[in-house]
């Protein structure tokens, strides 16, 4: 892989090089951009592992973006390539190039209809999401290929269907999932709207031999009224089909139904809310019924300071990269402040919680609890560019000892626009 890994910059360097000639050549107009990054990080756990195997160090990254957008003929283009030098100090150091690259096109093909294609790869060193069960930090290639078409086939009637593809390649995981999308928009009137979205998914993952499917089916009927910015109801079924190398096959599906708003209480704030009732039948278990809440509220307490704040609890599917998981009760907590000091000051002090129930599949159930705590600061010194300097405390308690976690890292930060 690491020759692969080595060759196709180059082979993408190429191809970056003849769309761009193309774009200049034959657009009226090119707009081009270059973002500039560096950031130091700081941390007593900087592989993130789990708790007795923690290694104090730093991460250098040194990056840079170049954005080019314009139009061939009647379809429009974008194109982004970036990259740079990441070095890990964790006792030893470590040197790695980062690559990115993105391709977007979109064109006509009648007065109301639209083609659509996007390739993305990205190669880096991945920060994990809150809800993953691992959480080091690895170093992930992923590529991503979309194909999109649409089209207003009446007033009354838009539909669009896409295709698309992503492997994620890591040390501890290989993936490649695809999946099909098809989706109406029906307006039933001056004031609702039915939308029906499909979708139908297949992956395997190869460490372990595993493959699965995946179906979804989603009504939503949206009703506009002087109260609401939106309001309306909406059912989901999910459906989870896991194989396993051995040939043991595991079925479970998820229904929720629910009703939501979103409610502009005054001109300085919003409240958001998603309430319902989610069936869910694990692999292992018999139907049951879950509540399903998800509550937001934002706004500006002065004209310098806003909040932020969400809370959320639901029932989620089997994580086909976890097939001793039968389902997981998730529940989360967010809330962040946003200070104008000044012009040119900002201050962004946050906290996030997060309880997960796993309940096992063949295996005892067990929880994790996760605190985060963080500050983020920006100045912006001149125009187009920022000073960040972010401090943040992350701590997970699981009933299963190895995935207990801690980190306390500090962020310094350079970015900037150079034309």
């Amino acid at each position: 892989m690491s020759g692969q890994l080595h060759n196709q910059p180059i082979r993408v360097f190429t191809l970056v090089v003849v769309i761009v000639l193309g774009i200049v050549n034959t657009s009226e107009a090119v707009e081009i951009g270059f973002k500039a990054e560096n950031m130091v990080t700081v941390s007593d756990n900087i592989n993130r592992d789990s708790s007795g195997l923690e290694k104090s160090g730093s991460k250098l990254l040194l990056r840079g973006d170049l954005d080019l957008s314009g139009r061939l003929g009647s379809s429009t283009v974008g194109l982004g390539i970036g990259g740079g030098w990441e070095s890990v100090d964790n006792g030893g150091t470590t040197n790695t190039d980062n690559f990115s690259f993105n391709l977007n096109v979109n064109t006509p093909w009648t007065p109301t209809g639209y083609l659509e294609g996007s390739a993305t790869i990205v190669d880096e060193t991945a920060e994990p999401e809150i809800t993953d069960i691992k959480q080091q930090r690895v170093r992930t290639r992923t590529s991503t290929i979309s194909l999109g078409i649409g089209k207003q086939a009446t007033p009354t009637f838009g539909w669009k269907a896409g295709l698309s593809n992503r492997t994620e390649s890591r040390i501890d995981l290989d993936l490649d999932e695809s999946r099909t999308e098809l989706s109406g928009d029906f307006k039933l009137g001056r004031k609702r709207r039915l939308v029906v979205d499909t979708g139908f998914t297949k992956g395997t993952e190869d460490l372990d031999g595993e493959s699965w499917t995946g179906s979804t089916v989603s009504l939503d009927i949206n009703i506009q009224s002087v109260r609401f910015t939106s309001r309306g109801y909406g059912i989901a079924w999910e459906n989870l089909k896991l194989e396993q190398e051995d040939g043991t096959q595991d079925s479970s599906d998820k229904i929720t139904a629910k009703t939501y708003f979103v409610m502009q209480i005054s001109p300085e704030w919003s409240a958001t809310s998603d309430l319902g009732l989610d069936s869910i039948r694990p692999s292992s278990e018999k139907r049951r019924f879950e509540p399903h809440v998800q509550l937001g509220l934002s706004g500006r307490l002065n004209p310098r300071l806003g909040l932020e704040g969400r809370i959320s609890s639901s029932a989620l599917l089997q994580d086909p990269d976890d097939d001793q998981v039968a389902w997981t009760r998730d529940s989360q907590l967010q809330a962040w402040f946003v200070w104008n000091a000044s012009k040119t000051y900002t201050v962004e002090p946050g906290v996030q919680f997060r309880n997960a129930k796993y309940f096992g599949n063949e295996i005892a159930d067990s929880s994790a609890e996760t605190r985060v705590l963080k500050i983020e600061t920006r100045w912006i010194p001149i125009r187009n560019w920022t000073i960040g300097l972010n401090a943040q405390t992350e701590t997970r308690n699981a009933t299963q000892k190895v995935y207990d976690f801690s980190e306390d890292r500090l962020e310094l930060s350079l970015s900037g626009i150079l034309f």
